[in-house]
């Protein structure tokens, strides 16, 4: 069984989850809601410290007690458990334990927070975190709004750092960096965006033997799970990115089992 760790959303965690289903891979960790920056300040390169709950003062509305996106980002709650679908929450690891324990293949990345998200920063410790205000009964007053999306360019420089920790953990690791489908909200801004992140993510492909790109893809609307909500799909879909990434490492004589 050749273990997977996904960066990013429900796209790569889902798409894991699929190639589980199929067999020959396990998924052992995967990161949600993190930005990249954030997860990389935090673990890889330590220059700030993981955010706690009582460091935040987080008032979540009475009928979202149980908020994944915040649970998800606490290194004590869900960071690297996200998306356990019928397994148990025990059965993956926190993401930094699943490198170091050197027995990852794979590495699923997407973009969806590196996109769209922006992040709060904690006024006396410096660390970042994602809010989304819906859940929230006010603003807490320890974090201020960093009103600034990710640079690609910074994002792609942060991806390689993980990469190469990653490869230094773990011999022989694949990587598969999946663009996050956005034709469903295109406007100008978001296509420059995608352009930007499609430009930066290439270069890599220099710096990584065993780095690959999944194309960006149109989404219709019989692909989403709910038509209301542009970034999740059906099984299906999710399916043919698995099938893809197979066909891919098939093509390259890479861990075939």
């Amino acid at each position: 069984m050749k273990n997977i760790i996904t960066f990013g959303s429900c796209l790569s965690a889902t798409v894991a989850n699929q190639l589980e289903v199929m067999g020959d891979f396990y998924r052992v960790s995967s990161v949600q809601h993190n930005r990249i920056d954030q997860f990389m300040e935090n673990y890889v390169y330590k220059t700030s410290s993981p955010l706690k709950e009582e460091d935040m003062g987080l008032k979540v509305k009475e009928n979202f007690q149980y908020v994944n996106v915040f649970r998800n980002q606490f290194d004590h709650l869900e960071l690297g458990k996200a998306l356990p679908f019928k397994r148990e929450q025990n059965s993956l690891m926190h993401p930094i334990n699943a490198i170091n324990d050197g027995n990852i293949k794979l590495l699923l990345i997407d973009n969806y927070p590196d996109m769209f998200f922006k992040v709060y920063k904690h006024k006396t410790i410096g660390s970042k975190f994602f809010i989304n205000k819906g859940y929230l009964e006010e603003e807490p007053s320890s974090m201020e709004f960093v009103n600034k999306l990710l640079d690609p360019k910074e994002a792609s420089e942060l991806y390689n750092d993980l990469i190469s920790y990653c490869e230094s953990k773990n011999d022989n690791l694949i990587t598969v960096f999946m663009h996050f489908p956005v034709n469903l909200k295109m406007n100008d801004a978001i296509n420059k965006r995608e352009k930007d992140f499609i430009a930066s993510i290439e270069g890599l492909k220099e710096k990584h033997d065993q780095f690959f790109v999944i194309s960006p893809k149109e989404i219709t609307i019989e692909d989403l799970s709910n038509p209301k909500d542009p970034y999740h799909y059906k099984d299906e879909t999710y399916k043919k990115y698995a099938l893809e990434i197979k066909e891919l490492l098939r093509q390259n004589e890479l861990i075939l089992g």
